[in-house]
């Protein structure tokens, strides 16, 4: 009889004691994010890039950078087509954010 009141005492207990979770700070992730901001705006120009074996590829490569969600996210794709053909070669997406309670 001991052992369940016990166990459901701590059930109860234990999540009391835990601290309540940060919330994420949006104006302080802009702000880190905006430091960026001179990456912004459509990026072009010649690359050589080098798939396996074969040789080089020259390509026209396109950066497209824009802030997103209200400027918490940077947005990048990258697109390159090769000289050639104008036929795309490959395409590329990131994203940067910044987390305020890691602080990274």
């Amino acid at each position: 009889m001991r052992f369940p009141a016990l166990a459901a005492l701590l059930a109860v207990a234990v999540p009391c004691l835990a601290q309540p979770p940060r919330m994420p700070n949006p104006e302080t992730q802009r702000e880190a994010v905006k430091k960026l901001e001179f990456l912004a705006g459509t990026w072009s120009g010649d690359a050589k890039v080098q798939f396996g074996q074969s040789g080089p590829i020259e390509l026209t490569q396109t950066e497209e950078v824009q802030y997103k969600l209200g400027g918490l996210i940077l947005l990048i794709e990258g697109t390159g087509r090769a000289k050639s053909d104008g036929k795309v070669a490959f395409h590329a997406l990131a994203t940067i954010s910044f987390d305020d309670i890691a602080q990274i």
